[in-house]
């Protein structure tokens, strides 16, 4: 009698692809060991090929919460998170887990949104506070520039996101207009965090030995309402547990490269949720 042929597909000995654990169940194994090709595919990508995502805040004016917008995102509602990228939304009385890297502080240019808005270029500290010399403030307290363009001074958080199933990804937090007391509250409360020797004293700790909890709050003031950033410091990385330290190492490798220049930020978007103007910020 001919042997049977084995289903195309297939392998021709099933059980040769699964085990049976100490519990008696069976385990599928795969038929190739996929961590030789760790990385594979992406040999040719340069900073041009990828872009790290801004996590902003939803607002009620935001379009992501407008069903009649076609950038409408099911769900989504105001003082929730939402990646600029992938347009995910987190919870935002829940929050997500955040290793911030480093920071550094821009000066954004948009055009006013009664003239339709839209991000007009990014400018590095120096330049930007030079442009602000040259602006004027106008009857609702922004800068505006001799272009006509609004420049708004920005602080941005770079760092990983860890979210609920433990996922972590490069982020950044960007925190402007009415957002930046708590900014500059945060970096002087990062600044004083410091370390223990074995000896009694002292060292500074890195900005990326933190965790911090991130989370959204309702603010206001005599022009309006919206949300706002609530960070937390939770805890220092434990550097004996391996979950943190690579979490630490993730960190320290990103301030590497952005401070390299080695990575490329994803454009500000548009209509990129921003909190009401304030007049009276110290910048």
């Amino acid at each position: 009698m001919a042997a049977k042929k084995p289903q195309v597909g297939k392998p021709a000995a099933e059980e040769s692809t699964a085990v049976t654990t100490k519990k008696g169940t069976s385990v599928a194994v795969p038929l190739i060991n996929m961590e030789q090709d760790a990385g594979a595919g992406f040999e040719g990508a340069t900073k041009e090929s990828f872009a790290i995502p801004f996590t902003a805040i939803l607002q009620s004016g935001s379009p992501q919460c407008k069903k009649s917008d076609g950038a409408y995102i099911k769900g989504a509602q105001e003082g929730m998170f939402i990646n600029t990228a992938t347009n995910e939304i987190t919870d935002g009385d829940e929050g997500f887990l955040f290793v911030p890297a480093c920071y550094t502080l821009t000066y954004v240019e948009w055009a006013l949104r009664e003239n339709g808005g839209g991000y007009r270029g990014e400018h590095d500290a120096t330049k930007g506070l030079a442009m602000t010399r040259a602006a004027h403030k106008d009857d609702k307290g922004r800068d505006i520039l001799p272009n006509g363009n609004q420049l708004n001074p920005t602080h941005n958080f770079y760092g990983i996101r860890i979210d609920e199933d433990g996922s972590a990804q490069r982020t950044i937090l960007s925190l402007t207009s009415t957002q930046i007391k708590t900014a500059k509250k945060l970096m002087t409360t990062l600044n004083l965090q410091e370390v223990e020797r074995p000896d009694g004293t002292r060292f500074p700790a890195p900005m990326f030995a933190n965790r911090l909890r991130m989370t959204t709050e309702p603010q206001s003031n005599d022009k309006g309402s919206w949300f706002g950033w609530t960070p937390t410091i939770e805890r220092r990385l434990d550097l004996t547990d391996k979950g943190d330290v690579d979490l630490y190492l993730k960190a320290r490798a990103f301030k590497d490269s952005i401070l390299k220049g080695e990575v490329k930020v994803a454009d500000r978007q548009a209509d990129a949720p921003v909190p009401p103007v304030e007049g009276d910020e110290e910048f």
